[in-house]
């Protein structure tokens, strides 16, 4: 009977064991937000980003299983990311213009998923599945900009298993684009904003672009409004064609540009406050276009319209640093982000 007994629970426990087995390399069937089907591990725990958009929804929601940076953060970024995360290895870009994937790196980390996240790009259907046959892992596609950023957690987070801190996040992104929509309407004389890039401030982000988006959402005009061209800057444009637009408030995202404009006649001639845009970890315009761009909404929409977007940005900035990266932002940083115009 002791016999029977013993081979009845080493045999219990050989079944119980192989379930288990079973139940850890089960599958599921996930369609993504180009309607490509990928076949992907029941329980993810290692996740890799394909680039700057991906990586920010990605660390903001669940660092502890992105297992490698696109683009590791510079070392003036280093100090709002946690040290166990700031040497990660860094994959790069995997496609596009600006692709430059380590593979080796990739399959070091031994990565269980890529998520890719953004606009959806002529193509990208055909770019995903040669990627994914060529590294031999599962991609996905989550659609999304700002304005979708909260269905973009939801999605990802009941992927990851976080949907509890998916719905934080997302409940961030809602109040304040439901605040700008709010807002928006009750803007009765839309200012003409002019948004520089490069280290000169002649690079013009024009209307449409994407990293300019901000402008048009708080019910501002960007002045720019000329054929987007392609690249990583804007629209180089000349001192003529800036006269000629006569912007209300001028922007630059990079501090060289609001020095060269201090010290340039047509930027001085137009008599338009000169604002450099804020860059706490990533530029709140838009430099990539994530959940940064949150805090462009209250900073922006404060500075042009304060008697209409009433929000506190010091308070709005410490409450978004905390929730989406951990980092307890101090008021002397809030000081230095939020300089006056020149």
């Amino acid at each position: 009977m002791k016999k029977t007994l013993a081979l009845y629970l080493i045999v219990s426990l050989l079944l119980l064991s192989g379930c288990q087995a079973g139940e850890q390399s089960k599958t599921i069937q996930y369609s993504d937000d180009l309607g490509r089907t990928v076949t992907l591990p029941s329980q993810i725990e290692r996740v890799a980003p394909s680039g700057n958009p991906a990586q920010i929804l990605l660390f903001s929601l669940a660092a502890d299983k992105m297992v490698g940076w696109a683009n590791r953060p510079r070392s003036y970024q280093a100090k709002y990311i946690a040290e166990k995360y700031q040497n990660l290895p860094e994959f790069g870009a995997f496609y596009g213009k600006r692709g430059n994937l380590n593979l080796e790196e990739l399959m070091a980390a031994d990565v269980q998923l890529v998520v890719d996240f953004g606009e959806r790009k002529n193509g990208i259907v055909e770019q995903l599945d040669q990627l994914q046959a060529k590294i031999g892992k599962p991609i996905i596609f989550i659609e999304g900009d700002i304005d979708t950023m909260a269905a973009a957690y939801r999605k990802l987070g009941a992927l990851l298993d976080c949907s509890e801190r998916a719905e934080q996040l997302a409940g961030f992104c809602e109040q304040t684009i439901a605040y700008a929509n709010d807002r928006r309407a009750r803007v009765d004389a839309p200012l003409n904003v002019y948004l520089g890039d490069g280290d000169d401030g002649y690079e013009a982000i024009a209307a449409d672009n994407i990293h300019g988006r901000v402008i048009q959402m708080i019910g501002a005009n960007n002045v720019a409004q000329i054929e987007q061209t392609s690249g990583k800057g804007g629209n180089l444009i000349s001192a003529e064609q800036l006269l000629n637009w006569q912007p209300d408030v001028i922007l630059f995202n990079r501090p060289q540009a609001l020095e060269s404009a201090q010290n340039d006649a047509t930027f001085q001639s137009l008599n338009a406050p000169l604002y450099q845009v804020p860059d706490a970890l990533y530029n709140w315009m838009g430099r990539p276009p994530s959940i940064n761009q949150l805090m462009g909404i209250y900073w922006l929409g404060n500075l042009l319209y304060p008697d209409v977007y009433d929000a506190d940005v010091r308070q709005k900035a410490s409450q978004f640093y905390a929730l989406f990266f951990n980092y307890q932002i101090s008021q002397e940083e809030l000081d230095a982000l939020l300089q006056p115009a020149d």
